[in-house]
């Protein structure tokens, strides 16, 4: 009798927390972010200017330089040290099997990997990886991937995973919370468009990054620490963002195994906290043509100084292993940073980077992310690229290198986001790109001859994707790409 009433209490205690859960989000959901950006200051430091000791440049040679020197102050300071090489070896997991009713195959592969650091190889950690190839793609007309990290574990009976977990309160179980918002809100819940992106010619790679480094702040510290060796409990060991990054290279990996993926037209995609890891990842992984990185925010895209909505202090609260320990003595000394996000895009540059943002979703600050773009817009013009090419956040030109694009509604992922998702990847690696007078050529000749038509040849180390080396025939590697 007592235990009943106990429990029937307990859920009414729940459910009351949901309720007021779900009003906030209601609340959070009438609140926009407002379209100026002319009443906060522009983003410091500047991105061609002096910097850690370095005076300002205005070559292409020197912003070589300080590419590493700005790799080497966001490792040292917010996300952590990167592995000095990375070890993947891929095991067919299931069969390659026809799908989508013959346009294209499917197959599971197991990717073991392991971090070096301190030439001292980690143990090794497994993901899945589920791949998805066009019938139309062959060795001699290989097709452009899109990457992809997942909130929730990849499942044996073909369903696509959602990009984003759809808001407060939902997990990849069926507790009472995840059923209840769900129902309301399940509309918002995007997976990807897997039989447009097919048509459109694009191969589909999925893992889930949890495999690798779990979101928890006990279970992802511990998976840190082994996988970061003799960097265990540094203040600048890596975070879980550097590792979710690091996680789209080892998908890389083994993705271009399969001679059907074009090397040289590469996209990531991510959505919120693997949004920050997209950008990442496309920042120290110079493989990457393009990145999509959706409601990125704190950490991400937004800028750290002047932000409106999620901050360092309550970020690191709440999540405690998604940056290196040392970000955390920025918690309300934000002026006192070193670096910030704008230069995480400029790391981009001259490649394509797509920003989306709702503009309900204050708390990821959408305008600090296009202040941030206005300022990284810099390195892509030193560099002979088109770099941002609209007035104000309204005014979305996939064509760009890189495309701001605010629209209407909350923090989560939709399903009318894909048609600007598309354009930006048929722009940039898909179908524009075949179709225009570049598309016979090959892709690292394709950007070479780009940056000579838009103004001054970038040279090798700016357009040519880096050297990868031939991988074994029983699928292992190894990989110095960070």
């Amino acid at each position: 009798m007592i235990a009943g009433v106990l429990h029937r209490i307990q859920r009414a205690r729940l459910a009351c927390a949901i309720a007021l859960a779900l009003l906030g989000v209601v609340l959070a959901m009438s609140v926009q972010a407002p379209i100026d950006a002319s009443a906060r200051p522009t983003a410091r430091p500047e991105v061609l200017g002096a910097f850690d000791g370095a005076p300002a440049i205005e070559t292409q040679l020197a912003w070589a330089q300080r590419r590493r020197s700005l790799q080497r102050v966001f490792q040292d300071e917010i996300y952590g040290h990167l592995p000095s090489a990375s070890i993947t070896a891929v095991r067919p997991r299931r069969p390659e099997r026809s799908a989508y009713h013959g346009a294209a195959t499917v197959s599971s592969f197991d990717v073991d990997v392991a971090a070096v650091f301190g030439h001292v190889a980690s143990p090794t950690r497994t993901f899945r990886l589920d791949l998805i190839v066009p019938a139309s793609a062959t060795a001699a007309r290989p097709a452009p991937i899109v990457l992809m990290e997942t909130f929730c574990p990849l499942v044996d009976d073909g369903a696509a995973p959602a990009v984003t977990h759809g808001g407060p309160l939902v997990t990849c179980t069926s507790s009472l919370q995840s059923r209840l918002v769900r129902f309301l809100f399940g509309f918002q819940i995007a997976s990807p468009p897997t039989q447009e992106l097919l048509d459109r010619g694009y191969a589909i790679a999925m893992a889930f990054p949890g495999d690798v480094v779990p979101d928890d702040p006990k279970a992802g510290v511990d998976a840190l620490n082994a996988l970061a060796g003799p960097m265990a409990g540094d203040r600048s060991r890596w975070g879980a963002i550097a590792a979710w990054a690091w996680t789209y290279s080892r998908m890389i990996d083994a993705v271009l195994q399969d001679p059907r993926i074009d090397r040289s037209r590469i996209a990531v995609l991510g959505h919120s906290r693997y949004g920050k890891a997209a950008l990442v990842a496309a920042a120290f992984d110079e493989r990457i043509a393009a990145v999509v990185s959706r409601a990125s925010g704190a950490g991400g895209a937004a800028l750290s100084r002047e932000k409106i909505g999620e901050r360092i202090g309550g970020m690191m609260r709440a999540y405690p292993h998604w940056f290196a320990p040392r970000f955390r003595h920025y918690a309300g000394l934000e002026d006192r940073l070193p670096i910030d996000q704008h230069q995480l895009l400029a790391l981009i540059a001259p490649r394509a980077v797509f920003l989306a943002n709702g503009r309900e979703d204050v708390w990821s600050d959408p305008i600090g992310v296009w202040r941030a773009a206005e300022s990284a817009d810099a390195a892509w013009k030193l560099l002979g690229a088109r770099g941002l090419d609209q007035v104000s956040p309204l005014d979305f030109n996939p064509h760009a290198d890189i495309s701001y694009r605010l629209r209407e509604g909350p923090h989560w992922a939709l399903r009318g986001d894909w048609p600007d998702i598309l354009a930006f990847l048929d722009a940039h690696i898909g179908s524009e790109a075949d179709d225009s007078e570049m598309g016979r050529m090959p892709m690292t000749v394709r950007r070479d001859h780009r940056c000579a038509r838009e103004g001054g040849s970038l040279g090798r180390a700016h357009c040519r994707t880096p050297c990868i080396p031939t991988p074994n025939t029983d699928l292992a590697l190894t990989s110095n790409v960070k």
